[in-house]
């Protein structure tokens, strides 16, 4: 055993020990189907994903073998960044080809190890069926069960838990799905998707049903963004719909990490019931830009596919146009998000 191995699992008893307090009395945590487990691998742990809450209860309760895989695409705060980058956690580079952090998965499993990753790919608001083929990918490759987990009462939790309510949080390990096959290569992509979607009915059939209608309700939501002036002095006639803007802005958990890592302004988008100055509104709308096209370019189109990414951007280049007009004619403007429930789920990527 060397230095580094020894320092991370020393690293890891103590977030586990701690955690375990943590989430005990600030949380009314109850974990069931601990006996699902298998001793041996290879073994992947696939859960659905809500909050960063979930990747500490899955430090905690998974056994202490099994190998995390985490996002490597952001640097997080203390002290999130002990758990991430301190505790061995594999970072994959999501809506990239990270060929090697898959290369190091694919090592875990082919030696008998345990995996344990998210699906979903993030913890954003997302309908049931957005959800990333890599868990079922690795199982074909590497012939592993895959144990399905069923976390509940974690959306929002943080905010819950500093507000001292004591929320309800469960973690359900249910019984091991087989290794996921694939007979002919040329359906391997439509066979690794539903795989997927299998994966996820069978723990959503095992959520709470607050959590249930969540998932149910962001498969109908029909997003809207209106560009408002003060005085209404500015042509806005055949301006888009702005529903890709709109969703990301309404989505706290879609939006929140993005501002957050840009480091810079754009509370403007938070505060739609506000009119702000032309220039501060073309400020965020700059920032907003910069960050999608050069910091972060793949966020977008992973989390909400190419066709609403490039759609976001197009968005976001005629409010770049339409503030700079403002600021022109001196008007104040604001962004008003809206949300329409449809009757029935709405096709993926409308």
């Amino acid at each position: 055993m060397n230095d580094v191995t020894t320092k991370v699992k020393l690293i890891r008893f103590l977030v586990r020990y701690l955690g375990y307090i943590f989430t005990r009395i600030l949380a009314r945590t109850t974990i069931i189907g601990l006996e699902n487990i298998p001793s041996d691998g290879p073994l992947i742990f696939a859960g659905n994903h809500a909050s960063t809450f979930d990747a500490l209860m899955a430090l905690i309760y998974l056994p202490s073998d099994v190998q995390l895989v985490g996002p490597g695409d952001f640097r997080f705060k203390w002290p999130a960044r002990l758990a991430v980058e301190q505790t061995g956690i594999i970072l994959a580079k999501r809506g990239s080809a990270d060929r090697e952090s898959l290369t190091q998965m694919t090592q875990v499993l082919k030696s008998g190890g345990k995996l344990a990753l998210f699906p979903e790919g993030g913890t954003w608001e997302k309908r049931l069926d957005d959800v990333k083929p890599g868990a079922a990918y690795l199982s074909h490759m590497c012939n592993a069960p895959i144990i399905p987990i069923a976390i509940g009462g974690t959306y929002q939790v943080w905010y819950k838990i500093l507000k001292l309510r004591r929320p309800k949080v469960n973690m359900i390990f249910l019984p091991p799905l087989p290794p996921v096959e694939i007979p002919n290569r040329k359906e391997r992509q439509a066979k690794l998707q539903e795989a997927s979607l299998e994966l996820m009915q069978h723990i959503y059939d095992h959520l709470p049903p607050d959590e249930q209608a969540r998932y149910n309700l962001h498969a109908r939501q029909i997003f809207r963004g209106i560009l408002e002036t003060a005085p209404d002095t500015l042509n806005r006639d055949s301006l888009p719909d702005f529903g890709v803007l709109a969703e990301l802005i309404s989505k706290p958990n879609l939006f929140h990490p993005l501002k957050e890592h840009a480091k810079r302004e754009m509370k403007v988008f938070r505060k739609p019931h506000q009119f702000t100055s032309a220039i501060r509104f073309q400020v965020a709308v700059d920032t907003l830009y910069d960050a999608l096209k050069n910091h972060f370019p793949d966020y977008l189109d992973y989390r909400l596919g190419s066709q609403k990414a490039r759609k976001g951007m197009e968005e976001l280049e005629i409010l770049r146009q339409m503030a700079a007009q403002a600021v022109e004619l001196d008007v104040a403007l604001r962004f008003v998000p809206s949300v329409t429930i449809a009757d029935h789920p709405l096709p993926a990527n409308i």
